[in-house]
């Protein structure tokens, strides 16, 4: 099996002084040069670092620690049973769609004010 060579990347700043280098084919180099320069290329870094993690995660926990239990539980669906003189709770219905809601407006909120 023969290896295969594979050009190295190459910055836009390279590729445009290529084609300002270049022959002229069926487009200008000018209409090259237009749409490379109109590429908008962000080259990042890591994205969030381990202590905004840490940051986030913190921030999360305390946004849902402001969740009322009335706003989570459907108390309709409730259902007891009684066990002798005990009371219990057989089964209750919980709106996950409210604290996937709260999730993800904390964790918007958090990136508005801290990342961008």
């Amino acid at each position: 099996m023969s290896k295969q060579h594979v050009p190295a990347p190459i910055t836009l700043n390279e590729m445009i002084d290529g084609v300002k280098n270049s022959i002229s084919s069926v487009f200008t180099k000018s209409d090259v040069l237009d749409i490379l320069n109109r590429i908008d290329v962000k080259v990042t870094e890591v994205a969030i670092t381990e202590s905004e993690m840490e940051e986030l995660i913190n921030h999360v926990r305390n946004s849902l620690g402001y969740i009322n239990s009335d706003d989570i539980i459907d108390s309709d669906s409730v259902e007891l049973e009684l066990n002798g003189n005990v009371i219990e709770v057989k089964s209750i219905d919980v709106d996950t769609s409210f604290i996937e809601d709260e999730v993800e407006d904390a964790i918007r909120h958090w990136f508005d004010h801290n990342v961008f």
